[in-house]
Formats: structure tokens, sequence, C-alpha cells
């Protein structure tokens, strides 16, 4: 590979790297200084490292989330079903700025 490539590539996985870093500090709630925070990260490097991520079906994610309510009811999980409604609610009134469509159902997608 050309030395082009190569620092690209360096960039691209240090700029994915960091991007999760965050989300797991932010949406899983492991912050950088557990010990925990290297194991989560590695998880979603490794998950995400060569996913292509193909157009998202709005009405298979929302399935997808009827699922997991139903089981974390059958489970009696009621304040983790409360917390997702709540966490689901918000995120649905946020403005995002993308010119993706549907944004909201592709990264509802990622945490069904």
């Amino acid at each position: 590979a050309d030395m082009a490539h190569s620092m690209f590539g360096a960039a691209r996985s240090a700029n994915a790297e960091e991007l999760l870093s965050r989300v797991v500090d932010s949406f899983v709630g492991v912050s950088v200084e557990d010990e925990n925070h290297g194991i989560a990260l590695n998880y979603c490097l490794y998950h995400t490292r060569h996913h292509s991520f193909p157009d998202t079906d709005p009405y298979k994610v929302n399935d997808a989330l009827d699922a997991l309510r139903e089981r974390l009811g059958i489970h009696a999980q009621l304040e983790k079903q409360e917390a997702l409604e709540m966490l689901l609610g918000r995120f649905g009134q946020l403005p995002w700025p993308s010119d993706v469509p549907d944004i909201h159902s592709r990264v509802r997608a990622a945490a069904a």
C-alpha cells in the first residue's frame, strides 16, 4: 500500500476509536478511567471494523425495539423498559442535521 493510503487508514482508525470511545463513555456509561472501558471499546471496534451498514428499514427497527421492550417486560426489567422508552423519546426529539435519509432509524437500529 502506498503512503497516502496507510496514512488515511491510520487516521480513519484513530478517528473511529475516538468516536467509539465517546460512545462507550456516553451511551454505555463506562468512563475512560474504568477498567471495563477498554473491553467495551474493543467490542465496539471489533463489531464495526468490517461491517457495512445497509439501508435501514424503519419498520424492522421498530419491530426489533418492540421485541426488546417485550423481553424486558417478560423478565420484569420494568425500570430498564421505562428507561429505554425515555431515551428513545428523547432521541426522537433531537434535531439531527444530516443528509442521510431516516437517520433516527439508523441510529436506533444500533441500539436494538
